[in-house]
């Protein structure tokens, strides 16, 4: 049976006398959680770069027998690979900042609000420095759109073994689309806030910043 904890202080009477020992394992499994993320992540590329290299391999190849049948294969494991991966991916940003509020939570009595204190970095998308993009949310918007890119793929599979000529007549219609749909992903990408961090760097009469202290998770 699950224990709510609601508060700052119902948190701390969990990690009485602890917290420093506490806070040690926060951030050991944080770094943990995040080499694990990105090993997670290579192992996904090498399945769904295989499969795209074979799908492309099959779609070329006119001398191929029961082509139309092997693309709607191949592009069913480029399928459920990437919906494995965004799976993963949104399970392992889940642990990681888990582990990254426990930090939050700990840290205050034993090193300062070092891990909450953020400083104003952005230069500017159009500049050479750095910017607030989160590198995770980059990573889980691109899981999106290899999910959509290889459900596109599916289905054009799909239509092909039952009507090829529906297919083959709005051909040009399709691939239209999908270079606009990855305009529209790039755009969110580069210039919407979806792949940024939560971090408000605004203060009042919009001026900037110059670093900002991140609440706690508990009140």
């Amino acid at each position: 049976m699950t224990k709510p904890v609601e508060t700052a202080e119902q948190y701390g009477e969990l990690f009485k006398d602890k917290s420093s020992e506490a806070l040690k394992c926060a951030l050991d499994i944080r770094k943990f959680e995040i080499d694990l993320y990105w090993k997670r992540a290579s192992y996904f590329w090498v399945l769904i770069g295989a499969a795209l290299v074979a799908f492309i391999a099959v779609a070329v190849a006119k001398d191929a027998s029961h082509r139309e049948e092997l693309r709607v294969v191949i592009s069913s494991l480029g399928l459920v690979f990437s919906c494995a991966w965004l799976a993963v991916n949104k399970g392992s940003k889940f642990w990681q900042e888990n582990w990254e509020k426990h930090v939050d939570m700990l840290e205050d009595g034993h090193m300062g609000p070092l891990y909450k204190t953020v400083f104003n970095n952005d230069k500017g998308f159009f500049s050479l420095g750095g910017s607030v993009f989160s590198v995770s949310r980059v990573n889980l918007m691109i899981s999106f759109y290899v999910v959509f890119l290889w459900f596109g793929l599916f289905v054009a599979s799909l239509v092909s073994v039952w009507h090829h000529s529906l297919l083959t007549n709005y051909s040009d219609i399709l691939v239209t689309v999908g270079a606009i749909f990855s305009l529209f992903c790039c755009c969110l990408l580069l210039f919407f806030k979806v792949c940024k961090t939560k971090i408000n760097f605004e203060g009042e009469e919009s001026e900037k910043i110059k670093a900002v202290l991140r609440g706690k998770p508990l009140p």
